[in-house]
Formats: structure tokens, sequence, C-alpha cells
């Protein structure tokens, strides 16, 4: 089966998410992440440096600190400021790019030490 030329829009997206992700990692090695901030993640999370154990997709990663709330021996995490196409949403086919922005997160951040920043929230 052979693929369509890419156009135009999709390789201006593709380029967009790359740039954005090497940004983020040149600018400094603090990935913010999304979270519901409540005291506890924020004693849990805030400031600490973990290693990126697995990159799901390319704007999620696992990280070395484990998750009591969910029982896990790592906590997930999300960029935040960053959204890559799905690849892996139930229901939901994978997105154009997303196969290479997952390719990319896994180059430059699959384990790396990440110091966490959790989204500004002004109740916390």
């Amino acid at each position: 089966m052979t693929r369509k030329p890419l156009s135009r829009k999709y390789l201006h997206r593709i380029k967009w998410i790359v740039a954005s992700l090497a940004l983020l990692l040149v600018l400094s090695q603090q990935f913010p992440i999304a979270s519901k901030s409540t005291g506890t993640d924020r004693q849990r999370y805030q400031d600490k440096t973990a290693t990126v154990i697995n990159v799901v997709d390319g704007d999620t990663l696992d990280i070395d600190i484990a998750d009591p709330q969910k029982n896990k021996p790592y906590t997930r995490v999300r960029l935040w400021g960053v959204d890559t196409p799905e690849t892996k949403r139930p229901g939901y086919p994978v997105m154009y790019y997303g196969p290479e922005a997952t390719e990319y997160a896994i180059k430059v951040l699959l384990n790396q030490q990440v110091t966490l920043k959790l989204e500004p929230n002004e109740n916390t």
C-alpha cells in the first residue's frame, strides 16, 4: 500500500510540533506538567527531579516517582502547553504525525532527568 505525499499543512504542523519540543528541551530541563494541583500533589511533585521511564506519546510521559493515589510505581504526566496528535486514545484512529511526535519525544526525553513544575493554579 503506497502512502500519499504529505500536504504542506501537515508538514507545517509536524515541524511546529518538533520545533516546540526541541525549544522546550533547549530552554530548560524543566517540563511543566498538568495536574490537579492539590496541596499533596504540589508537595509530592513540585521542583522534584525524576527520570522519564516511558514515553506514552508526544505529550505524555511516565516518570519514576510512585503514584500512591493510583497505586502505581510510576506517575503519568502530561506536558503543559504541548499538544501533539493522538496515537493511543481509545476509540480514535492514530492522527497524522502522531507517531513522528512520539518518536521524537522518545529520542529526546526517554531516560532523561527532568525537573517537574506543576501547572500554575491560584487555589494552591
